[in-house]
């Protein structure tokens, strides 16, 4: 027992690499996802099962630099130069413990009685010099009724102060002209997010100073005066890192899911004439797939030289209650110029209405958000988006591949934050690639991953 709450704790031993298509391998370093339950017969668990993401095989601790320190200085043969490395070391190690924090979160606003309200606020952050966002955690109200009525958080980065900053909160379905750029996403299960040493978000000179909160609220039963103050802390610091993070988005928009249906999209195939626009080789950190209440499976493909690689990352079972980032198998962590990606999403729709792409809650998406370094590599690039739209305003998009900025279809979506929707258009069609027959046979013909396992280990 641990402070009155009786404690379970369960043991299994399995094999790193089952070596078939049922289990996952289990990598050194990259955390899980697992699903439990508990009770006292095999029927229906109820309450009594969750999900969590866990490091089953963590890499090795390095040794505390205080510690070896300690021991090092002991030795009367340590010279003064190895006596100053270690004292860097040392005092480097403390600045990176402990790490600023800034709290980015909504006004104690009242949630509205809508089922699906975007509420954005403005904020300026820490801009006396440079520092690097080293990672993130959600701030979701515990008391005050609106935790379930938070259905994910997005931060964007400005890049001037936008028009609306100092009025408070504002309505959103479209981000403002200056707020376009992907930070950090946080949705139901994500905890806190630390990222890589090699790299951070730069904010302050030379980075963003000003940032823009989006916040989608889900009010199914219209419940009145709701008040909420969720948000997200950023843990940053004046150790700038070698690299600067940015964010790529794939998967699909436009697409529709018949009432009564299970069916997988089409292929959202981010095809090799939109990453031969990258600039470089770039290192995945992490990746969130997202979809919303009928997704039931989504995988992220990973093509290169007409072979397809391990999975970057894929949800067998899919929950819309539990959307953690991931992890990437190292084999698949790089992202060449030229490298194809491919969203495949997979849904059963229950209910007596088709389902349309979109951002209420009980629309749907398809997609894959991925941290990447360095950002100059993404070559101003942060979406690589299939187009299913077939009519209506969007109906341009027809047969075509979106490779540029993602504000670009939200200010299409919205009619565009300044100059109107033709203006917006104008911007939309300089950013597509319309779909040619050798980018279609790039989500078609490939060799499929098929791992080779020797003596339980995964054999790359």
């Amino acid at each position: 027992r641990a402070t009155g709450r009786r404690c379970i704790r369960a043991m299994f031993t399995r094999k790193l690499a089952a070596c078939d298509r049922q289990d996952f391998p289990i990598d050194q370093g990259l955390p899980v996802q697992v699903i439990h339950a508990y009770g006292s017969t095999w029927g229906y668990h109820g309450g009594f099962r969750g999900e969590n993401v866990i490091d089953l095989w963590p890499k090795p601790q390095t040794p505390s630099v205080a510690s070896s320190s300690s021991s090092s200085s002991s030795s009367s043969s340590t010279s003064a130069k190895t006596k100053r490395r270690q004292l860097q070391q040392k005092q480097g190690a403390k600045a990176a413990a402990a790490d600023l924090t800034v709290d980015v979160t909504m006004p104690n606003v009242t949630v509205p009685t809508r089922q699906d309200t975007y509420l954005c606020v403005d904020v300026l952050l820490p801009r006396d010099r440079q520092y690097h966002i080293t990672g993130f955690e959600g701030l979701r109200n515990q008391t005050g009724g609106s935790y379930y009525h938070v259905h994910h958080m997005l931060l964007f980065s400005c890049t001037s102060r936008p028009k609306s900053f100092g009025n408070g909160t504002y309505r959103c379905d479209g981000m403002p002209a200056e707020c376009l750029s992907f930070v950090v996403t946080w949705t139901p299960g994500t905890g806190r997010i630390s990222f890589p040493p090699e790299a951070g978000f730069l904010m302050g000179p030379g980075g963003f100073e000003y940032a823009a909160l989006q916040m989608h609220y889900y009010n199914l039963d219209a419940e009145r005066g709701v008040l909420d103050s969720s948000g997200m802390r950023l843990f940053y610091s004046p150790q700038l890192r070698p690299n600067e993070l940015g964010v790529l988005v794939v998967g699909s928009v436009g697409f529709n899911i018949p009432r009564l249906s299970a069916l997988e999209l089409a292929p959202a195939v981010c095809p090799s004439v939109c990453t031969n626009k990258f600039n470089g080789t770039l290192q995945i950190v992490n990746t969130l797939l997202h979809m919303h209440k009928v997704g039931t499976s989504i995988v992220l493909q990973h093509i290169r030289n007409g072979i397809e690689l391990r999975p970057i990352a894929q949800r067998q079972y899919y929950s819309f209650n539990y959307q953690p980032s991931v992890g990437v198998p190292s084999e698949s962590s790089r992202l060449l110029p030229g490298d194809t990606l491919i969203t495949r999403c997979v849904y059963n729709n229950r209910r007596n209405i088709t389902v349309r792409f979109g951002e209420g809650t009980d629309d749907e998406m398809c997609f894959s958000f991925l941290t990447v370094w360095p950002k100059s590599a993404l070559n101003g690039i942060d979406a690589c988006l299939s187009s299913g739209y077939r009519s209506g305003v969007l109906a341009p998009l027809v047969n075509t591949t979106l490779c540029s900025q993602f504000g670009v279809l939200t200010s299409a979506w919205t009619g565009g934050s300044s100059g109107g929707l033709a203006a917006a258009f104008a911007v939309l069609a300089r950013a597509l690639i319309p779909n040619t027959e050798e980018m279609v046979r790039e989500g078609r013909t490939y060799v499929p991953f098929n791992p080779q396992c020797v003596g339980g280990k995964p054999a790359v």
